[in-house]
């Protein structure tokens, strides 16, 4: 949405012919939300180096930084073709040389660079996110089945005693049984005696009263 002509920002232009307008948000036109994980990408694979610039104002200083031809490729919004002037530290006084013109120098917006870091840190910080969640996820699946696991066991223990339980009664059954018949054995064999005794008695009396 722009601002049509009746609802632009109220101005005013002073003598020297500068006008001053009031902010207005539809200043900024075709805004869309930037895609960070491609910030990520390309962050990720900007060629980082260590370097001396043979027109340094310092000589021999060794920079940490980016080559403008290496960073065109991967990001041609950071770079500016350009002619550059640089001081030529070789020029014994500034009036031999003060100045070498450089065509077509590849000129490095750092503000470009920075705001491609501001996506990627986004990105990373998304992702920072996105992994404790999960690590959240996991240490509650982790906790769960853990419990669960606590469960087995005394489900598993309790197993464990009734079977032991049982078969501790299994033995005091037998154990009974075998006595029960042991004793009936015992029984059966006296009165297996018993018979025989009374048998002897009711023979030797019939003996006796044939004698008579």
């Amino acid at each position: 949405h722009f601002a049509s002509p009746q609802s632009a920002p109220p101005s005013k232009t002073s003598k020297k012919g500068t006008e001053t307008l009031a902010y207005d948000a539809s200043l900024y036109r075709r805004v869309s939300p930037v895609n960070t994980s491609e910030c990520l990408d390309k962050v990720r694979d900007i060629p980082l180096r260590v370097y001396e610039f043979a027109y340094d104002s310092v000589a021999g200083r060794r920079q940490l930084g980016v080559i403008g031809h290496e960073l065109e490729s991967m990001l041609p919004d950071s770079v500016e073709i350009k002619q550059q002037s640089f001081r030529n530290p070789d020029a014994k006084t500034q009036k031999s040389q003060p100045l070498v013109k450089l065509q077509n120098f590849p000129v490095v917006d750092k503000n470009v660079l920075f705001m491609h870091n501001v996506g990627a840190t986004q990105a990373l910080l998304e992702k920072e996110q996105e992994l404790a969640v999960k690590a959240a996820e996991l240490e509650a699946m982790e906790a769960k089945q853990a419990a669960t696991l606590i469960e087995l066991e005394e489900r598993l223990k309790l197993e464990v005693e009734d079977q032991v339980k049982e078969k501790r009664e299994l033995q005091e059954a037998e154990a009974e049984k075998a006595a029960l018949e042991a004793a009936l054995v015992e029984a059966k064999a006296l009165e297996e005696r018993s018979t025989l005794t009374k048998q002897a008695a009711t023979e030797r009396s019939t003996v006796d009263l044939e004698d008579q």
